[in-house]
């Protein structure tokens, strides 16, 4: 029973939905970095208002922001959909081999139920015979 789930954990889909939320960790930090660029480009526009230069780098600071939060959140969205499928698989994969356990263990104590009845049988047998 442990190695199929050993082999679950370490899974195919579990590890597509592990690099897709280290993915998502690294956009949302790369998005702290730029709302933080932003801001100080923001300061710098309202200490030199008037600059060209400067206000284009903000636009373009911010729009680069804007697409980072989109691309964030849709990939937040299959990074979560990904760990939620995992799990749901998991949770019925992990049912299944308990309930082969499960059904290993009634079959083991059924044969040696069976066993039992027949060495009673025999030993019944046996004291018939020898009285």
């Amino acid at each position: 029973v442990a190695e199929p789930l050993r082999a679950m954990v370490l899974g195919a889909p579990l590890d597509d939905a592990r690099h897709l939320a280290q993915r998502y960790d690294r956009m949302r930090q790369e998005a702290e970095a730029q709302a933080i660029e932003v801001s100080k480009r923001q300061a710098k526009v309202r200490e030199t208002p008037g600059n060209p230069d400067l206000a284009l780098k903000l636009d373009a600071a911010e729009v680069k922001l804007h697409d980072l939060k989109s691309n964030m959140a849709i990939l937040g969205k299959e990074a979560a959909a990904a760990m939620a499928a995992v799990e749901s698989q998991q949770q019925r994969l992990t049912l299944q081999r308990l309930i082969a356990m499960v059904e290993a263990e009634r079959t083991y104590h059924q044969r040696v139920l069976q066993i039992l009845d027949q060495l009673e049988g025999e030993v019944s047998n046996c004291s018939t015979l020898s009285f």
